[in-house]
């Protein structure tokens, strides 16, 4: 019986990192894990059991998920539903997602695939308990945000961000809508608007189209003097990228010639060696945006963040990525473990839509009632409405950006 407890407490253990509100590198081995590691070691390690009690596990909390989701069509997206398969490829090796489990290695595939499934159940839980709890702030707040919005005079909308960013900001998240061309030609005239008004600023941009493992050098491609391994890896990185998504290796590349520093942020575990149009940039559709797969990747970024930051404690890191990863009132979100005296969240969509689909909570929650989707500038007078908005700024680009790069080629 002592053992089996063991083995429970093991198990609580597996799945216990999916319950928190915030995520937190690195995860650390609590006490019964501990105590079952040093009394009973490899010899006395039941496998059998332990899937049993997985397999349990990953079939309630699948239940328990599914009775919460009755009734609430519409409140989460479909990959925050159950799922039945794990994606294996991206949990295996020393540098898998996770390999901070000290027990990992020894589970059967089995075994981690209800691993993996019971924590995704109990993420998607809290997907839904934190979007039921943002739906209601919003609701109770939209009178407020509407009279608490800041007023600006017309200006490009560039220099407008870079004039409204705080001066002891040093945590600029950039969620964006993907593959907008309009957004993408802003955050080119972003990148220079702001080199150009912090000169003697260390900048670096962490991105999740990038992957973690090497470090990449603050160099222009049209320049090649440096030898060094990172800009190889840079100049790798960016031709595989023109080939599949030009816009986005523009990006980068325009933001390396004004002088800012890129480095990627995404666990390395999550590409392949192939470089298929299926896994573009990492993100794999059938795990990626899973409750799990947001947490872990989040955590992992965090974990980046916080070691550069050791490295580089006066540098601007802009962090660019999915507004799903950003906002402050997204779960898992990485704007809540960051100093909130130095983060400005930014989020950016483009000004035309081609459907009716909300561009995210606060115009869901406002449609018929305040105009807020008719805005191309948003922010607040009062931090608090960042919060309930989940953003400091949001920016709807006009087409006019994208036609304007156009022209000039």
């Amino acid at each position: 019986m002592y053992q089996i407890a063991l083995l429970v407490a093991v198990c609580m253990f597996c799945l216990g990192p999916a319950s928190g509100a915030a995520p937190l590198p690195p995860v650390k081995i609590n006490k019964g894990a501990s105590v079952y590691y040093k009394q009973f070691g490899r010899k006395d390690y039941s496998v059998e059991k332990l899937e049993e009690i997985l397999a349990s596990r990953a079939q309630r909390t699948k239940e328990q998920q599914l009775c919460r989701l009755e009734g609430k069509n519409g409140v989460v997206m479909e990959e925050d539903m159950p799922v039945e398969h794990m994606p294996a490829d991206y949990f295996k090796g020393e540098n898998g997602l996770y390999a901070n489990i000290p027990f990992w290695k020894d589970l059967s595939p089995q075994a981690r695939r209800d691993y993996f499934l019971a924590a995704n159940n109990r993420a998607g839980s809290l997907v839904l308990r934190r979007q039921l709890e943002n739906i209601k702030r919003i609701q109770d707040n939209l009178f407020n945000l509407w009279e608490g919005r800041k007023f600006f005079r017309s200006m490009p909308l560039e220099k407008l961000l870079v004039r409204e960013i705080p001066e002891q900001t040093k945590y600029i998240l950039l969620g964006e809508e993907h593959d907008s061309f309009p957004v993408l030609m802003f955050l080119v005239k972003f990148f220079r608007e702001y080199r150009i008004n912090n000169p003697k600023k260390k900048i670096f941009l962490l991105t999740e189209f990038l992957p973690a493992e090497e470090p990449l050098p603050s160099v222009s491609l049209r320049h090649k003097k440096t030898a060094s391994a990172y800009y190889y890896t840079l100049v790798s990185w960016l031709c595989w990228m023109k080939e599949n998504d030009a816009l986005y290796a523009s990006v980068f590349n325009n933001a390396i010639s004004a002088g800012i520093s890129v480095r990627g942020l995404e666990p390395g575990c999550m590409y392949q060696k192939k470089k298929t149009a299926t896994m573009l940039f990492g993100q794999s559709a059938d795990w990626g945006v899973l409750p799990e797969g947001m947490r872990l990747r989040n955590q992992a970024w965090l974990k980046q963040i916080q070691a550069l930051r050791q490295q580089e404690p006066d540098a601007v890191f802009i962090v660019y990525a999915g507004e799903a990863h950003t906002a402050y009132n997204a779960p898992f979100n990485i704007s809540q473990a960051l100093p909130p005296e130095e983060t400005f969240v930014v989020h950016l969509f483009p000004e035309e839509k081609p459907d009716d689909f909300p561009r995210d909570l606060l115009d869901s929650q406002s449609q018929g009632i305040y105009p807020f989707d008719t805005k191309n500038v948003l922010a607040w007078k009062l931090p608090y409405l960042s919060r309930v908005s989940g953003f400091d700024m949001r920016l709807l680009i006009p087409a006019a950006y994208g036609r304007e790069s156009k022209e000039k080629k």
